[in-house]
């Protein structure tokens, strides 16, 4: 039986891109994997700062900005730069304290979906999860519990 637990872990290992960190992984997800913020669709972000009631500052996973970018969230809304940033991302009870630089998965809620429809910027997400930079191409994002 030892054999077969050695198989399943090199096929597990075989399908599983493994990142040397988030901002590897989001470029990638921004590139390949299609993002899409319609009908509560999960999505990839990386948070860019925390605010001090609790919520954060995400910049969602889009094909036309793969970027991180370097300054804080709060510098990047004083200079209105707002393209793919949420500024008012929630976490739901079960994801771990945030900082910048963790991937992870949100979505927008369907009320902001329609103002999304209205060609009006969404600043509002539901961060549901901490994620790994490793990716099963079966399974999805590792999820970080730590």
């Amino acid at each position: 039986m030892k054999w077969l637990k050695s198989r399943r872990s090199k096929e597990h290992a075989a399908r599983t891109l493994f990142f040397k960190d988030s901002k590897a992984a989001f470029e990638y997800a921004c590139k390949y994997i299609g993002s899409s913020l319609d009908n509560e669709k999960p999505v990839l972000g990386v948070v860019l700062d925390t605010k001090a009631n609790g919520e954060y500052f995400v910049k969602v996973a889009n094909a036309d900005d793969p970027t991180i970018p370097a300054a804080t969230g709060r510098e990047l809304l004083e200079k209105g730069v707002l393209d793919h940033i949420c500024v008012c991302a929630k976490a739901t009870g079960q994801v771990p304290p945030l900082k910048r630089d963790d991937l992870v998965m949100c979505f927008v809620p369907k009320e902001f979906n329609k103002l999304n429809a209205l060609g009006l910027q969404v600043l509002m997400v539901i961060i549901t999860a901490k994620l790994k930079p490793e990716l099963n191409l079966a399974r999805g994002w590792a999820v970080d519990k730590s």
